[in-house]
C-alpha cells in the first residue's frame, strides 16, 4: 500500500511538472508571436514618441494606448526602456522581463528628461541603468550575490552597487523580454487567473 501511494505522489508530481512545461512551452510560443507585432520599428518609433502616462499606476501604464500585443492571457506593454548597448560593456547583466515597478520609474525618469536627452540613446541607456535597471529589492540581492562571487575584483570596483553608477560604461543591462509581459487581463503581478 505504502508504494502504490509514493508511485501515486510521484506521478501527481511529474503530471504537475508536465502540465507547468506544457504552460512554458505555450508562454514561449506566445512571445514568438509577439515579436512579429512588438518589434515593428515605426510602431516602435510611434509608440516612443506619444509615450506620455498620465500617472504612474498599473491602470494608466499597463493600458489599451500603450498595448503593444497580446496572445490569450498574455500581454506586452510599452514602456521606454532604451535598447542601446554600451559599446565598452565587459559585463552584460539580464533580467527576465521587467515589471511594474521598474515599468513605472522608466514612465518617471521619462517624464523628467528634456526631449534632447531622451533623444541621445547611449545617454537614456545610462540614465535607465543607473536609475531603473534591477532597481529594488532585486538590485541590492543581485549585488549581494555579485559580491560573494567576487565581480568587483575583477572588473576593479569597490563594490557590486558601482556597476550602477551614473555615467558607468562598462556594464549593460536588458530583459529578454524587452517590455513589460504580464498575464492576464488585468494588469497585476503575476497571479493565478
Amino acid at each position: 500500500m505504502y508504494e502504490f501511494k509514493r508511485e501515486q505522489k510521484c506521478f501527481r508530481v511529474h503530471g504537475e511538472c508536465f502540465r507547468m512545461q506544457r504552460s512554458l512551452v505555450r508562454a514561449i510560443d506566445a512571445v514568438a508571436e509577439f515579436d512579429r507585432a512588438v518589434f515593428d520599428p515605426v510602431r516602435l518609433d510611434a509608440m516612443w514618441k506619444v509615450y506620455a502616462p498620465a500617472a504612474f499606476e498599473h491602470e494608466v501604464l499597463f493600458s489599451a494606448p500603450y498595448l503593444l500585443a497580446s496572445e490569450g492571457l498574455y500581454r506586452v506593454y510599452f514602456a521606454p526602456f532604451a535598447s542601446a548597448p554600451e559599446p565598452s560593456a565587459r559585463l552584460i547583466l539580464v533580467g527576465l522581463t521587467p515589471g511594474y515597478a521598474q515599468a513605472a520609474l522608466v514612465a518617471k525618469v521619462f517624464c523628467e528628461v528634456p526631449l534632447a536627452e531622451r533623444r541621445d540613446d547611449e545617454h537614456f541607456a545610462g540614465l535607465v541603468r543607473s536609475r531603473v535597471a534591477f532597481e529594488g529589492s532585486t538590485r541590492s540581492n543581485l549585488c549581494a550575490m555579485l559580491d560573494d562571487l567576487g565581480l568587483p575584483a575583477v572588473l576593479g570596483l569597490r563594490d557590486s552597487r558601482a556597476l550602477f553608477d551614473p555615467g558607468r560604461t562598462d556594464v549593460a543591462t536588458t530583459s529578454a523580454l524587452l517590455y513589460p509581459v504580464v498575464r492576464g487581463f488585468r494588469a497585476a503581478k503575476f497571479r493565478r487567473w
